[in-house]
């Protein structure tokens, strides 16, 4: 990890809130961490006359504890919302932690 290069990113979970029988979307922020971000992949790809661009990024961060996933947890980067593709400590260190997320948007 280099000094300045980290970015704030955000781990929110997107659990719509049941109330009156009724959904409502809501996004709770579970935590904030600095973290170094590298592009692993982006692309173009044409389907339905649609063009999609997708986004893989790797987050590296420092987190104390455990983290628990579930589909409705997205990342928030630069105020897109990436979903997860997967989680895993860095080579079995305490507290460093390697996400894996992409981001699709539509032309």
């Amino acid at each position: 990890m280099s000094i300045g290069t980290r970015r704030l990113i955000k781990i929110v979970d997107e659990t719509p809130t049941i109330v009156d029988g009724e959904s409502i979307p809501s996004a709770v922020v579970l935590l904030n961490a600095w973290a170094d971000v590298r592009l692993v992949n982006s692309n173009r790809s044409v389907n339905n006359n649609l063009t999609s661009l997708n986004k893989l990024f790797e987050f590296r961060f420092r987190f104390r504890g455990t983290i628990t996933l579930n589909v409705n947890v997205k990342v928030e980067y630069r105020g897109v919302r990436h979903t997860i593709q997967s989680l895993e400590r860095e080579k079995e260190k305490n507290f460093y932690w390697l996400l894996r997320a992409e981001a699709k948007s539509f032309d």
